[in-house]
């Protein structure tokens, strides 16, 4: 499950009133940075159950949380506890029928669109590991990729060249015999000395004899 859903969860159960309802959970999402996605997930895998009303009950809530009578206070949305029973767990049981989200599938970028600049140029990049992978060249099915670190270098090498030109470069990479020996690493390909390598292949000027060394990220 993801950290946002996750996080969600937690924020949800302290917020929650003292028999596990939440009234606003879009509003605890946003201030939470979680998605719409992360709510559905939580729902799907029901750990939340949801009513029509928008209300959310924490479906474990009795299992995890202990009230003295002097301190407990009924929740006040009745309608939507009424159609609840406790099962033998602790848990939560609608006894009406619930909607329940699917969970949402992550598309590989390889088969989306690109959301923007830095995405063209991963896609790109995604595209020829797949090639690579495929002709076996390659032994794992996906890259290892420290994606912070690699879109901020994407970023300012599309700020310094422009878009199509580190496109064209990442391209051409594929056929770097260099870069493919190094495990096909994005960051290799946008390191300085060899970004400027492709790009002059791409501009028609090869420099046979340029000696790139590794580069260390």
């Amino acid at each position: 499950m993801p950290a946002t859903a996750r996080c969600l969860y937690f924020t949800l159960n302290m917020v929650a009133d003292d028999d596990g309802f939440v009234d606003s959970p879009k509003a605890i999402m946003r201030q939470c940075m979680a998605s719409e996605d992360d709510l559905k997930i939580l729902i799907a895998k029901f750990f939340l159950i949801p009513f029509d009303s928008g209300i959310v009950v924490i479906r474990h809530w009795r299992i995890n949380n202990y009230l003295r009578s002097d301190r407990y206070t009924e929740t006040k949305y009745l309608n939507e506890k009424s159609t609840l029973e406790v099962e033998k767990t602790g848990a939560y049981k609608c006894n009406q029928p619930v909607k329940v989200a699917e969970t949402p599938q992550r598309v590989p970028l390889t088969e989306r669109v690109p959301k923007n600049d830095i995405e063209r140029v991963e896609k790109e990049y995604a595209l020829n590991y797949q090639q690579l992978y495929e002709r076996g060249v390659v032994k794992s099915e996906k890259p290892i990729v420290n994606w912070a670190q690699s879109r901020k270098l994407t970023k300012d090498c599309i700020e310094k060249y422009g878009l199509e030109k580190i496109l064209d470069a990442v391209r051409r990479s594929i056929d770097n015999k260099f870069i493919v020996s190094k495990g096909y690493v994005l960051t290799t390909i946008l390191s300085a000395g060899m970004l400027a390598q492709l790009i002059n292949a791409t501009d028609g000027r090869i420099d046979n004899d340029s000696d790139v060394g590794e580069v260390d990220f």
